[in-house]
């Protein structure tokens, strides 16, 4: 009710353009650092939990390989040996290159963090 009052007001098309623009300047940068802050404490709540979780060692294939092309990000999906449930994890490039489809070996890992993988001869 208060915005239709004064926006009805008589303002002219500068007057106003200058209000929009007075409002984006403060309302924008706001909206920015709330994201960032909402992001910041998701991170930091993965993390948390993460580091609350305990560390597992399970034997399992490796099933697949996937490259996030829009953020060069690699993901290795692992198949455990004895239950058949698998567990898709962020992996480091240089880890990423040597692993190979169907390989075997021992998977370590905390939460939704992977830690290490260890193949088997």
């Amino acid at each position: 009710m208060i915005k239709l009052l004064f926006w009805s007001m008589r303002f002219n098309a500068f007057d106003k353009l200058v209000l929009i623009l007075i409002l984006a300047i403060y309302v924008i940068p706001v909206l920015i650092i709330l994201i960032m802050i909402i992001m910041i404490g998701k991170n930091i709540i993965v993390e948390v939990i993460n580091n609350n979780s305990p560390r597992i060692t399970i034997e399992v294939c490796i099933v697949e390989k996937l490259i996030n092309n829009k953020s060069t990000v690699y993901y290795v999906t692992f198949e455990s040996s004895t239950g058949g449930s698998r567990k898709e994890f962020r992996v480091p490039y240089k880890e990423y290159e040597l692993l190979a489809e169907g390989d075997v070996g021992v998977l370590k890992y905390q939460g939704t963090r992977y830690i290490s993988f260890e193949r088997r001869m």
